[in-house]
């Protein structure tokens, strides 16, 4: 299974902190940055994921229904 988590906050908040904290669990993650820089990247994710990531290509599950457009805008509705 795959979970996701969004870190967002303003300067000094202490995303900071918790992106370091998170990093020494099994996290992967882009990392830190401004937001358009990163929704490129996310993007990229997206599509990378719907193209050949885990199961894209057989069903079994819900990432596998979502076509590449709702699974971009559910990520940005998060936003």
């Amino acid at each position: 299974m795959v979970e996701i988590c969004y870190v967002l906050g303003t300067m000094r908040s202490g995303t900071s902190a918790v992106r370091n904290a998170l990093t020494r669990t099994n996290f992967k993650g882009l990392g830190e940055g401004h937001l358009v820089p990163l929704l490129a990247d996310v993007l990229g994710v997206v599509h990378k994921q719907k193209t050949s990531g885990l199961r894209a290509k057989g069903s079994g599950n819900g990432l596998f229904r979502m076509s590449e457009h709702e699974m971009a805008t559910s990520i940005f509705l998060g936003f």
